[in-house]
This record gives C-alpha cells, sequence and structure tokens, in this order.
C-alpha cells in the first residue's frame, strides 16, 4: 500500500512539475483541471449534507478566474490580427517583461480585474440564493463564496507566479518543497510522533511531524532556489518558512471540509490517496503570499 502511493504520488508530481515548467499556457490548463475538477469532487462532498449550490455559476465564475488572470498576466493583445493573438495566448512571451513594467502595469490592472470579478460573482449568487424556495441559509450562501475563493482566487496566484519575470524557477520550488513538507511531515510524523496536534481537524497529525514537514520543506527550497532562480539565500529561506506554513494550512483546510462533511476522501481519481483534493490541496494558499512577498521584497 504505502508503494503504491509513492509511486503515484511520484507520477503526479512529475506530471505537474512537467506541466509548470514547460509552458505557462499547459500550466494554465494544469491549474483549470485542478480546480475545475477539485470542485466537482467538492460538489460530491457537499451532496452529503444536502446544501443547494449553484454548481454551474461557481465552476464558470472559477474558470473566469483563472482564464483571465491568465490572459491579463501574459498577454497584451495588441495585435489586429486574430491569428496573432491567438499565437500570444498559446505562446506568451512574457519573459521580454520587465519587473518595473508588472509592478506598475501587470499587478494594478490583475487587481482590477480580480476585484471586478468578485463583485459581479458575489451580486450573481446572491441574486440566485434569494430565488430559492425554501429560502437559502447562511451556509449555503457562504459556501458559494468560498468554493469560488478556495478553487478560484487562491489557484489564479499559481497562474500568476509561474508568469512574473523569473517566476517559473520559483514556482517551480514551491511545488517541489511543498511535496517535501508532505513527505517529511509523514515519515517524522511515524518514526517521531507523539505529541498530538490539531487532532479535533486530523487525528494523525503530531506536532514532531509538523515540524519535520517544515525542516524538510525549509532546506528544499533553499537548495533548489540556488539552481532554479538567482533569488539570495535569505529570500529562499523566508519563502521556505511561508510555504512550510501555508502549505500544512492547505492540508488542514480541506480536512476541515471532509471532517464537517463527513467523508474520508475527497474522491477515488488517485490510488492510493483519493480524490485530487486530497493530494493538491498543500499547494492552493502557498502562490498567494508568495507572489505578493516576491513582488515587494524580492523584486
Amino acid at each position: 500500500m504505502l508503494l503504491k502511493k509513492i509511486i503515484t504520488g511520484l507520477v503526479i508530481s512529475a506530471f505537474i512539475v512537467s506541466a509548470e515548467w514547460f509552458s505557462p499556457f499547459i500550466w494554465f490548463l494544469a491549474v483549470c483541471f485542478i480546480s475545475i475538477y477539485g470542485n466537482y469532487e467538492l460538489q460530491k462532498m457537499i451532496k452529503v449534507k444536502n446544501y443547494r449550490q449553484s454548481y454551474k455559476i461557481i465552476t464558470i465564475f472559477i474558470f473566469l478566474f483563472l482564464s483571465v488572470t491568465y490572459v491579463c498576466a501574459n498577454i497584451q493583445l495588441t495585435q489586429e490580427n486574430f491569428v496573432d493573438n491567438l499565437k500570444l495566448i498559446i505562446s506568451p512571451q512574457n519573459h521580454n517583461i520587465l519587473v518595473s513594467d508588472w509592478k506598475n502595469i501587470f499587478a494594478s490592472q490583475i487587481t482590477f480585474v480580480q476585484n471586478l470579478i468578485f463583485g459581479v460573482a458575489f451580486l450573481l449568487l446572491i441574486i440566485v440564493k434569494l430565488s430559492y424556495k425554501p429560502r437559502a441559509n447562511i451556509t449555503e450562501l457562504a459556501l458559494g463564496f468560498t468554493r469560488i475563493i478556495y478553487l478560484g482566487f487562491f489557484p489564479s496566484y499559481m497562474i500568476l507566479l509561474r508568469s512574473l519575470p523569473n517566476g517559473a524557477g520559483i514556482l517551480l520550488s514551491i511545488l517541489v518543497s511543498g511535496a517535501m513538507s508532505d513527505t517529511f511531515a509523514y515519515f517524522a510524523g511515524k518514526k517521531f510522533g507523539k505529541t498530538p496536534f490539531v487532532q479535533e481537524i486530523s487525528p494523525n497529525k503530531t506536532l514532531e511531524g509538523a515540524i519535520g514537514g517544515a525542516i524538510g520543506c525549509i532546506t528544499s527550497m533553499v537548495i533548489l532556489n540556488s539552481f532554479l532562480s538567482d533569488l539570495a539565500w535569505y529570500h529562499s529561506l523566508i519563502i521556505g518558512i511561508i510555504v512550510s506554513i501555508f502549505a500544512p494550512m492547505g492540508d488542514l483546510i480541506e480536512s476541515l471540509f471532509k471532517r464537517d462533511l463527513g467523508v474520508k476522501d475527497s474522491g477515488t481519481i488517485i490510488p492510493g490517496h483519493g480524490g485530487l483534493l486530497d493530494r493538491v490541496d498543500s499547494y492552493v494558499f502557498t502562490s498567494f503570499p508568495v507572489y505578493y512577498y516576491v513582488l515587494y521584497w524580492v523584486y
């Protein structure tokens, strides 16, 4: 069972790393698949409690968040020819973007567009929920917003970080370090775990496992960034600390969903791991804080 889990994990990790490194457009498609299929898994879990959810609208806004973010972060559609613009979408030239241009132009327009999508999503979901008979409850209302934020807003920063000048190497380091956090936490918990840690959410977690995961994450981040990016070692160290905090947080939030909904796994698509969300939950929150750290402290 453990061998099967390790092999499956390695295959999935290889796919994610290849998609991220090969092309920003391939990475965008991979993030879309992860978010949209993750939303499908969450929808199936939510059905256990019979909460009414506007699944199609939520899915549309998740895709809208990711696709508009990708276009704004990678492409300036200034060509008159439609085919030329299409080529830019598939093969963007964002490596030519200067850091100063990104901070002064791209970052502000991305924030504006994301706020606009948030506002429209909020108003539309409110209108839909008000039409429910019998009336909607606060949980049904909150879940819709939570899903768009959880699987649309936060994953969009995986696209944004990849789109930053020299961002591909930083994101790849985060992905690998996040996997190392899970791996070191698992084995450290098995070997040394004695002190309960957030047991009300995840009964198998221990403080020793969390410390082992943090050590593995920070160490791998510093080593990988020395090869994959030109970050100073202290920036790599700080980013490693950030990832070591937010990667377990993503895992705990998904565990909270499952515990509240009374399910063991988010799905069965991945042998030995359960659902897709069970495998990628550690990555959901990490890119958001790292993006802003890189944007305002490294650049």
